[in-house]
């Protein structure tokens, strides 16, 4: 699977229009928000190596997707 890197970031966008979250790579729909694959977690439900961002295994929760249009060379995002 082809992956794009994210400038600023450690987080990959799929060629199937997946987001990777570097910490714990779990993967997202970027249309829809949904989850896709939740992370690997350790037995006390964190990351390995991102143990200091405490059990994540007690809230999957899908992003939430706002409407934007690229118009003119401006990104514009809706925020309402």
């Amino acid at each position: 699977m082809k992956t794009l890197n994210l400038p600023h970031t450690e987080s990959t966008i799929t060629s199937d229009h997946g987001l990777v979250c570097r910490w714990h790579q779990s993967c997202f729909d970027l249309f829809s928000g949904e989850i896709r694959n939740w992370a690997q977690l350790q037995q006390d439900g964190t990351a390995p190596g991102y143990e200091h961002t405490g059990d994540i295994s007690k809230n999957p929760a899908k992003l939430t997707v706002y409407p934007y249009l690229i118009q003119d060379g401006y990104l514009w995002i809706g925020l309402d």
